[in-house]
């Protein structure tokens, strides 16, 4: 829990340097899946499921 409580506690007192980390990470989960679907077409990484767990390897790295 003081996890979260430190994470809200960041995210409260630096909303812009917040805002700028989650465009850059948008930025570069969208640029992987293109180049991933672009050069292998015959996988196809689509819907929310499939971001989800981007996402989420993206947060345990």
């Amino acid at each position: 829990m003081k996890v979260l409580m430190g994470l809200w506690h960041s995210v409260y007192r630096h909303p812009l340097k917040t805002l700028q980390y989650a465009f850059t990470s948008f930025s570069i989960i969208f640029t992987l899946i293109n180049a991933i679907t672009h050069c292998m077409p015959h996988i196809q990484i689509e819907g929310p499921n499939a971001l989800v767990i981007l996402i989420s390897v993206g947060f345990g790295c």
